[in-house]
């Protein structure tokens, strides 16, 4: 009797938990006008022109050199919980043109990796990898300001947080939530100056 119970109420714990999914994604997509001609910004973001060569750097002083080549604010770690590894602004195949893709580097103090990306335009969802990732559940979390879905895998959680301007990957290997809120604070948006 006490496994029927249990399994019910895992069920409807299971439908509570798609239906508070739901709604966050219907709420967080970005609404049209009565008539349906507005389109998003997101949609109308122009792909960038391809890169000469991509922009590599070996120390976050140079973060300005990346998102000096990036059409949109970059996603970084500021401070001292993470330690920099690399960087890179490169472009993928995205539509009929490139998507351009920052990725930084980092290093837990226990020598975990962690990867921070920064994707243009903001549209640019099918780029994210989904096979083997399961939802975390629905989060009222942010990266740098930005709500973010989370998934995982048998080894890592990925969140992703689509902007007004580009779309926040931040990828970490599994650890406790407190842990991982730790980092999430640490991540900031970087724009050079103009």
């Amino acid at each position: 009797m006490k496994r029927v119970v249990r399994v019910m109420l895992l069920t409807l714990l299971a439908i509570v938990l798609l239906c508070v999914f739901y709604i966050a994604v219907v709420m967080g997509q970005p609404q049209q006008d009565a008539a349906g001609s507005q389109r998003s910004v997101r949609e109308e973001q122009a792909l960038p022109e391809p890169l000469d060569a991509p922009v590599m750097i070996a120390d976050d002083a140079a973060l300005g050199d990346v998102a000096a080549a990036f059409p949109a604010p970059v996603m970084y770690a500021a401070g001292k919980t993470l330690t920099f590894v690399s960087g890179a602004c490169e472009d993928v195949p995205f539509e009929d043109g490139v998507a351009r893709v920052v990725t930084l580097t980092y290093l837990t103090a226990d020598f975990d990796t962690l990867t921070v990306q920064s994707i243009y335009p903001a549209r640019a969802l099918s780029l994210l990898e989904g096979e083997g990732r399961s939802f975390t559940g629905v989060t009222v979390d942010t990266l740098a300001g930005i709500r973010y879905v989370a998934m995982q895998d048998a080894a890592t959680v990925r969140m992703h947080a689509q902007g007004e301007e580009a779309l926040y990957v931040f990828t970490t290997p599994l650890a406790e939530y407190r842990v991982i809120d730790q980092w999430t604070n640490a991540l900031q948006l970087y724009r050079p100056a103009e």
